[in-house]
């Protein structure tokens, strides 16, 4: 995103304003930030994003399959928070992966 010398306007194009069509500001870019990873980089975003994926599927099947619980009869508190706790890491791992994609690049 960059600003429009011209009209003041808030830009997503990369060469002209939306606005008043001025040309873009040496040196404004709208790549997205994770244009220039390496390789380890990425390695590490789908590691933790596919390990996200897994756990919350785990926990989904984990209150919803009554093979999982403790008496297939009966849903319990107990099922349901071991299947709610294996989602939430999850989801941690999910939010990790993606604030990593959002990391600033040391300079």
């Amino acid at each position: 995103m960059w600003r429009c010398p011209a009209c003041g306007i808030v830009n997503s194009k990369d060469l002209v304003c939306n606005y008043c069509h001025a040309p873009a500001p040496a040196g404004s870019t709208t790549d997205p930030p994770f244009a220039d990873w390496s390789l380890r980089q990425w390695y590490r975003f789908l590691r933790l994003v596919l390990a996200g994926l897994v756990c919350v599927v785990l926990g989904i099947w984990l209150m919803v399959d009554p093979n999982a619980r403790e008496n297939p009869k009966i849903f319990s508190a107990s099922d349901l928070l071991l299947g709610l706790g294996v989602v939430l890491v999850g989801v941690i791992l999910l939010g990790v992966g993606f604030l990593s994609m959002r990391r600033r690049k040391q300079s």
